[in-house]
């Protein structure tokens, strides 16, 4: 088993710490006015739940490192890793032209630790985003129709690797 590193992009990591420093700053105000009592603080301490929750759980399900053995591909995350085996994937490409510039985020994460959930394209359409930066984009073209989008740090690698296992994958180009 080979394993391709995922690290976050610097806009990923802004976003994190001004989401969290928002949950904070939220929790802070509503234990400071705690003795006050009423909606305001509750509205804050909700406030503070929810972001610091969405945190934990982007945290929890953002993409570690994409690991490649000869049964398939398997995005690493902390919980619920997803498995796909080389009989669910037509073909393998790059983002060679930029075309993923553009995308719009339909239901998912766009940002705190990283790029994850259902997206949408122009050119590719719906899709399945476990990323976590906005390049290196590997595109996985499944046997049913749908895609997946991954961003190891070293695409080229994968995709020697995934060549060398599977050379009718990889796009050629």
């Amino acid at each position: 088993m080979k394993k391709f590193s995922s690290s976050l992009d610097q806009t990923s990591v802004v976003i994190t710490a001004s989401v969290s420093a928002v949950g904070l700053v939220l929790g802070y105000f509503a234990l400071r006015r705690s003795g006050d009592g009423g909606v305001p603080v509750l509205l804050l301490f909700l406030g503070s739940a929810i972001v610091l929750g969405l945190l934990i759980a982007t945290f929890l399900l953002k993409t570690n490192s994409i690991l490649v053995d000869n049964t398939g591909i398997t995005i690493d995350r902390t919980i619920n890793p997803v498995k796909i085996a080389f009989s669910e994937i037509k073909a393998v490409q790059t983002d060679r032209d930029g075309e993923m510039i553009g995308s719009i985020r339909t239901f998912g994460n766009g940002g705190s630790f990283g790029y994850m959930g259902s997206f949408y394209n122009k050119k590719y359409g719906r899709m399945k985003l476990y990323c976590t930066q906005r390049k290196n984009y590997v595109i996985l073209d499944k046997t049913n129709g749908k895609r997946i989008i991954i961003s190891p740090d070293n695409p080229p690698e994968l995709l020697k690797e995934l060549r060398s296992i599977q050379p009718s994958l990889v796009d050629a180009h």
